[in-house]
C-alpha cells in the first residue's frame, strides 16, 4: 500500500509516502528454522550459506529488494526540494514482519550499514539499481504499527517501533529542523 501526503504548517512543507511491505508470501514462513541477515551480502559468499545450513537452519536473502523498489518509487514522484524549508520523507511501515518487534532493524541496517547500506555504499546503490534521485529523499521513516495504533488510530502506540532516519546523501538538509518540527507536532 502507497499514501502520499503533503503537510504544510509555520512555513514548512513535508511531503511523505508511505509504504508497507506485504510479508503474506515471505519465505520466512517455509521453513521452521531460518537465518536472515539484515544487510545485503554478496550471494557467492557459501561461507555463510554453509555455517547455517550446517546448523539446521535455512539462509534466506535479506528483504533489500523492497526497500529499493520504494526507494525508487518515492524518488519518481518526490520533486527536488531544498531539505531546509520543504522535506521529503519515506516511511515504511513494517507491520506483519516476520521479525516481530525486532523488524525495522531490518530496515536501518539495509539503508545505515557503513560496508553495504544503501545510503553508504555506491556499490550496493549501484547493484540494487538505486536511482539516481535518491538525494530527493529528506529523511527515512522507519515503523512498525503495533495493535493499539490499529485499533485506536493514534500513532502514538508506535513510538517505541520508530526510527527517523537522515539521509546522508543529501548534504544540504537541516536535519535539525525536521527533527524540532516532528517533535513539536
Amino acid at each position: 500500500a502507497a499514501v502520499a501526503v503533503t503537510v504544510k504548517t509555520s512555513g514548512i512543507k513535508i511531503n511523505i509516502e508511505v509504504k508497507t511491505p506485504d510479508y503474506s508470501s515471505s519465505l520466512n514462513k517455509k521453513y521452521p528454522r531460518w537465518v536472515q541477515p539484515s544487510v545485503a551480502y554478496d550471494r557467492s559468499y557459501s561461507k555463510l550459506e554453509d555455517i547455517v545450513k550446517n546448523s539446521g537452519y535455512t539462509l534466506i536473502p535479506p528483504c533489500i529488494n523492497k526497500i529499493k523498489d520504494f526507494i525508487n518509487s518515492a524518488c519518481a514522484k518526490f520533486q527536488a526540494v531544498d531539505h531546509i524549508q520543504e522535506f521529503n520523507l519515506l516511511a515504511i511501515n513494517y507491520y506483519g514482519h516476520p521479525w516481530g518487534n525486532m523488524a525495522i532493524a531490518e530496515g536501518y541496517c539495509s539503508l545505515m550499514n557503513e560496508t553495504t547500506g544503501i545510503l553508504y555504499s555506491q556499490k550496493t546503490r549501484e547493484e540494487l539499481n538505486i536511482s539516481h534521485d535518491i538525494t530527493r529523499i529528506s529523511a527515512f521513516v522507519l515503523y512498525q504499527c503495533t495493535a493499539e495504533t490499529l485499533l485506536t488510530s493514534d500513532i502514538r502506540y508506535s513510538w517505541p517501533f520508530m526510527r527517523l532516519i537522515r539521509n546522508p546523501l543529501c548534504s544540504d538538509i537541516d536535519f535539525e529542523k525536521l527533527m524540532l518540527y516532528n517533535t513539536l507536532r
